[in-house]
Parts: structure tokens; sequence; C-alpha cells
């Protein structure tokens, strides 16, 4: 089937920003400001719409994202729709640096809670705690559960990787004949501090034994000790396994949507 559009499907924190605002910002027919921004190029031809899923008979309680449903989209049906993943080691830090659900911006910065980097990573990893500052959010079930209908199926035609988005992008792109623009990375965030207190007051972050970074280090794994790996590792086995990631990086293949599948009223890997 061939597509003259695209759909994004957009997983918190794993790239989705800069598609629309970096890469396809030309060709973005969703966002006002962008539309008006790119009045000489019509017609535009990338969807996006938010933090949404493609589960039709599940709804959910968490007050920021996850409140509309991707299929109930006109363009969902006659696009290409992708969706793109991140090693959930490299998540975990974005969102904690990110302030996520929130974002770094002083008076957003100030609703996430006064939590440390330990806390946030294991509250995560045991179900049986709230995941701060993120209660009810579905992410703490599967990390990837947004691309995954009721019956399992996976619905993006492609899922890409962040850590080679670019090329990924492009190579989805060309048979449309649609020309991504590469750019410098969007709404990235500045990890400079794990001690809250050494920080200004719209940011910085505290870790046990008050450790603090001097510039933001772009390795994820110098966040994590021998405990917060592993509980992360048995926490995402199945999203670890589904992508093909590991602690230390991800195998460079392309990922087969016919092979993954979940279901999230069951919790369960098909």
């Amino acid at each position: 089937m061939s597509f003259q559009n695209l759909f994004m499907i957009h997983i918190p924190k794993t790239g989705g920003s800069y598609v629309t605002f970096k890469a396809l910002e030309h060709e973005c027919a969703t966002k006002e400001k962008l539309i008006q921004k790119n009045t000489h190029h019509w017609p535009k031809r990338f969807f996006t719409y938010g933090h949404f899923h493609c589960l039709k008979e599940t709804q959910f309680n968490f007050p920021h994202h996850f409140d509309r449903c991707y299929q109930d989209y006109d363009e969902y049906n006659n696009s290409l729709r992708f969706s793109i993943v991140r090693n959930p080691f490299d998540v975990l830090v974005s969102m904690y640096f990110f302030k996520y659900p929130y974002n770094p911006v002083p008076e957003n910065a100030r609703m996430f809670p006064d939590i440390s980097w330990p806390e946030f990573v294991r509250t995560f990893c045991n179900m049986d705690k709230k995941w701060l500052p993120q209660a009810g959010s579905p992410m703490k079930q599967f990390m990837f559960f947004q691309m995954f209908d009721d019956d399992g199926a996976c619905c993006a035609h492609e899922v890409l990787r962040m850590e080679t988005l670019d090329d990924d992008l492009a190579r989805i792109c060309k048979p449309l004949d649609i020309m991504p623009i590469k750019a410098p990375r969007y709404n990235t965030t500045d990890h400079r501090f794990i001690n809250r207190n050494d920080a200004p007051d719209s940011g910085g972050w505290r870790g046990e034994g008050g450790k603090k970074l001097e510039g933001r280090d772009p390795d994820f794994r110098v966040y994590y000790d021998d405990e917060l790996r592993e509980l992360v590792e048995k926490k995402c086995q199945r999203e670890l396994a589904m992508f093909r990631y590991s602690f230390d990086g991800h195998i460079d293949e392309r990922i087969d949507v016919e092979g993954i599948r979940y279901k999230f009223d069951i919790d369960r890997v098909l």
C-alpha cells in the first residue's frame, strides 16, 4: 500500500518534538504556528497530535497525556504511521531531568516533586509503589504501550530509533518524496546537576552522595550504579528484548513491526 502522508504515534521523550518542530516542521499540518510559518509550502503531509494511544477500548486516569485514541483521527487510516523508541535506560534519565510530565521552565518545574534520581528509578521499577511524579501513568506498565491496539497488534508501519533518528526518518520519507531537515536536537535537557541543593531554583538534581555533574554527559550510563541498572533491566526486560536494547546500546537493525505484539489489558507480550 502506498501512502502520501505521515502520521506519528508520539511516545514521550523519544525525539517526537524534534521531528515536529525541526525535521518535518515544513510538512506539519497540525501545529498552527508551523502552518503560519510555512505558508509557502502546501499541501502539508505530516500529522501529529500529541501523546495519545491506539487503544479504542481503554481509558486512562492520567491528567497529562493519553486521553485520546489515535484511531479516532481521519488521517490515521490513510497515512504511513510511525513511532519512535529509545533505550529505556536513556528514557528514564531524560524524563527525570526534563521533569516530565511537566518541563524545565521554572513555573512548571516547581510542580515536580523533590525526589532524588535513585528514588525516581526505584518507584518506577516497583509495581507496588506510586511512580513519582507520574502516579497513574500507563508507561509504568509498558513503556511503549502507545503503539499497540486492543488486540496487541503494532499499529505503526515503521518503528524508528531515536539513536539513528535522522537516518531512519530519511528512509521512510524518501518513498513519499518528503525531505526531512537535519538540525540540532530540540527539547533536550541540560543534565548539569544531580545535587539539587547546588542548583538554581529552576533545576538541578540530587543523588545519593550529593554527586554533582558539571556539563551534560550524553552517556546515560553514568547515572546508573549496579543497583539501579539491575532494577531497570528486570523491570524493562520485555521492552529491552522486544526492541533489541541493552545497557550498552542496541542492535543496529530495523525493527520488524509484524513480529512485535503487546496486549495492554492483560499486560502480556504475545
